[in-house]
């Protein structure tokens, strides 16, 4: 909270916090979970792009015990894989956007309240910073994340060079997404337990399709049959038209070749 001198006569700050305590404990502690992608530069999101997806995955050998979640509770067991993607929209952006908490910065999180309580708290990936340097066409065999300099050829290559179109953009996009991750756990108290190898999508997934928000199109027809449809039915009433138009002129070409012995 921020206070300037010119106020510190006439306010008072009140701010603070109250502690309940009860001998009846619940049976159950409730608990936040932070799942998504690691918050760093190497989380990038190219400008002039209308849907750019990044993908951060809870490692299912970070998350050990079953969870329920709220507020519709589904049951996560051990081996469950979590899966947070954020699609961006930098249309309105000229430069590249990195991950960060910055405003002008993004993160792609998500905070799951989930109970039995755990020592759990993050389960974080993300595309190496090799992958997304070379992606950029930084050269990585002399790469450090923790030099300061290194960072700054980072940025600057970004800024003054915008390696991406629109062919281009795409492929990075899929290797950032799809390609394989390294992982983060964190418990509570701010420890990080070591976690070896690579995490990406697992394999045979089933993707949701989101169901149809019209009520008067029937849910197995999509928009392209219905497009269809409606473009035969243009069709076939054009053609019956044509047809009744065509039998006319040929009985009035009858008529007139051939006239009938009225008397």
């Amino acid at each position: 909270m921020r206070r300037s001198q010119e106020c510190s006569k006439s306010f008072v700050d009140q701010s603070g916090f109250k502690v309940y305590f009860t001998p009846n404990l619940r049976r159950y502690d409730a608990m936040t979970l932070m799942v998504g992608a690691s918050v760093d530069p190497c989380i990038v999101v190219p400008p002039g792009r209308r849907k750019f997806t990044i993908a951060g995955h809870a490692d299912p050998r970070c998350l050990g015990p079953d969870y329920r979640y709220l507020p519709q509770e589904v049951v996560v067991k051990p081996g469950d894989h979590l899966t947070v993607e954020c699609t961006y929209d930098s249309t309105g952006r000229n430069i590249t956007t990195f991950g960060g908490l910055g405003t002008g910065q993004e993160m792609c999180l998500a905070f799951i309240l989930y109970y039995p309580r755990i020592a759990r708290a993050r389960s974080l990936s993300s595309a190496t910073c090799d992958l997304v340097k070379s992606l950029a066409g930084l050269d990585t065999r002399n790469s450090n994340s923790d030099d300061d300099n290194s960072n700054y050829t980072f940025y600057q290559h970004f800024h003054t060079n915008n390696p991406w179109d629109t062919y281009y953009a795409g492929i990075a996009e899929a290797a950032m997404r799809f390609g394989y991750h390294s992982t983060q756990c964190y418990l509570g108290d701010g420890r990080r337990l070591q976690i070896s190898g690579l995490i990406t999508y697992p394999r045979n997934i089933r993707p949701y399709i989101e169901p149809a928000k019209c009520t008067y199109i029937e849910a197995s027809r999509s928009q392209e049959q219905w497009k269809d449809n409606f473009l035969y039915s243009t069709y076939s009433a054009a053609s019956k038209i044509t047809s009744i138009y065509t039998l006319i002129t040929i009985l009035c070409y009858f008529l007139l070749k051939f006239p009938l012995p009225f008397s």
